[in-house]
C-alpha cells in the first residue's frame, strides 16, 4: 500500500501534462483526482470546481462529513452549522445562551452590608434604645451569623 504522497507523486510522473476536465471539459485549473489511493495510476482529471463537488458528495472533503451536534440550550440535534465551535441550533437558542452567560457574569449576591441593612433591627425605629439588638448577616459562603450590637 502506498502513502498519499507516494501515490500522488507516482501519478505526477505518469501523467506530467493534464488533459481537460473529464466532466465539464474545462482546460484551466485541472487537477488529478484519486478515487482509490491504493491504485496510484487510477486517476481522473477534474477541474477544481468538479474536484471539490466530487469530494463534497462523497464526504471525503476536509475531516469527512458533518456530524450531528446537540444544542446546549434545547437539547435537539442539528446539522446546519458552519464551523466546529457552534453550540446552538439557531438564533433563538443563541440569544438564550447569551442571556444565560450574561446572568452568570453579572449576577451579584447581596453583600454583608446590604444584608445587614435589610435584616437588622434599628434602634431608632423600634424604640429599643437601651436594649440589645441582634444583627443577622449573610456570609459570602451562605452561612448566617448573628451578631449582638
Amino acid at each position: 500500500m502506498l502513502t498519499k504522497a507516494a501515490s500522488r507523486k507516482r501519478a505526477q510522473r505518469e501523467y506530467p501534462t493534464l488533459p481537460p476536465c473529464q466532466r465539464c471539459g474545462r482546460k484551466e485549473n485541472v487537477q488529478r483526482h484519486h478515487p482509490n489511493l491504493d491504485d496510484a495510476l487510477c486517476v481522473e482529471f477534474l477541474c477544481q470546481k468538479c474536484h471539490t463537488t466530487e469530494h463534497l458528495t462523497s464526504g471525503s472533503w476536509g475531516c469527512g462529513p458533518k456530524r450531528a451536534k446537540i444544542c446546549t440550550v434545547c437539547g435537539k440535534e442539528f446539522m446546519n452549522y458552519t464551523h466546529t465551535r457552534v453550540k446552538t441550533c439557531g438564533p433563538k437558542c443563541l440569544s438564550e445562551i447569551g442571556r444565560i452567560n450574561a446572568y452568570k457574569r453579572w449576577r451579584t449576591e447581596p453583600t454583608d452590608l446590604e444584608a445587614s441593612e435589610t435584616l437588622s433591627c434599628r434602634k431608632s425605629q423600634s424604640g429599643l434604645e437601651g436594649e440589645s439588638c441582634f444583627r443577622r448577616l449573610t456570609m459570602p459562603c451562605g452561612i448566617l451569623s448573628v451578631r449582638k450590637e
